[in-house]
């Protein structure tokens, strides 16, 4: 549910920095079936999976597992984390995008259109070290 929360956000196109709210909606829906516990590790992974770097923290292992899957992902397996070149590949013919890397793709222009400036700044902010 909490990946389904970021992907509305980015779909609206309202910016890029749609973790905080993202995680409030996945923390009304979830509050009253999860523990403080893994209320923060859905926290963690919504805000963190776009970290450059190792996430440090309580339950950092699934963090950094979520975080590696969709840097994976994002890249179309160009950054792997590991994973050989036929995991990836494995992975991406058994499970379809539906479009997400053209959403990727998409984003920057639909905020500010051909400026570039304006895009890679935006992109930026939701990017941690």
């Amino acid at each position: 549910r909490s990946s389904a929360a970021s992907d509305v956000y980015k779909r609206q196109g309202i910016n890029a920095e749609y973790g905080d709210p993202s995680f409030e909606v996945a923390k009304n829906e979830l509050q009253s079936e999860l523990s403080e516990e893994e209320l923060q590790l859905v926290h963690d992974i919504i805000i963190y999976h776009h970290k450059i770097t190792e996430f440090e923290g309580p339950l950092k292992e699934y963090v950094n597992a979520a975080r590696k899957a969709d840097w994976i992902d994002a890249t179309q397996g160009i950054v792997r984390h590991g994973m050989s070149k036929s995991n990836v590949a494995k992975v991406m013919s058994t499970i379809p995008n539906n479009g997400f890397h053209q959403t990727l793709q998409d984003f920057g222009p639909r905020l500010h259109g051909s400026n570039v400036f304006k895009i890679v700044w935006e992109m930026s902010k939701i990017f941690y070290w």
